[in-house]
């Protein structure tokens, strides 16, 4: 018989089946234990698994799912966790680079300024440079803000990189 928190679903099972209001579903996937819920929570359950294992690329893909990639990275940069950042950065513009999406795709390039941002902060000059030199010349974005920061930043580390060439010499 299964068992849960030492009592036997047998014995639970008629009153459980009885009530329409519960249900049993697994403890673990692969484990005899139950836990009971009632159906209200059990339907939550299922909406949030659901949520959880719907396509990311989808065009019916919540806000916030997409929100929470971008937001997540946000925070780790913020906290200067710049190799857990520089990942999360990544995954979200691997996950919605091709979105079809105005806003979505506003959010990408932000994502792919601040993983120059992050390279220029820890002094990889050249991966900055690449990056903002892509985000540069792209063919979107004219006038926004990202463009603008991504130029501007380009421009001061080539006159960094030029200067330290100079003071080589």
């Amino acid at each position: 018989a299964l068992r849960y928190g030492g009592y036997s679903v047998d014995s639970y099972a008629s009153a459980i089946w009885d009530d329409a209001d519960m249900v049993a579903i697994p403890v673990r996937v692969g484990s005899p234990d139950v836990a009971f819920l009632d159906v209200d929570a059990g339907e939550a359950f299922q909406e949030a698994v659901s949520s959880y294992n719907h396509p990311l690329d989808h065009p019916d893909t919540p806000e916030y799912i997409i929100n929470s990639h971008f937001l997540a990275a946000d925070m780790y940069n913020k906290a200067q966790n710049d190799t857990i950042a520089l990942l999360s950065y990544q995954q979200a513009i691997s996950l919605y680079a091709d979105s079809k999406n105005k806003e979505i795709n506003e959010r990408v390039f932000w994502a792919r300024y601040q993983i120059g941002s992050i390279y220029a902060r820890q002094e990889n000059n050249e991966q900055a440079l690449k990056i903002f030199k892509e985000l540069v010349d792209h063919k979107d974005g004219q006038g926004q803000l990202w463009k603008k920061l991504a130029r501007e930043n380009y421009r001061s580390i080539s006159r960094k990189l030029a200067y330290d060439e100079y003071l080589k010499e």
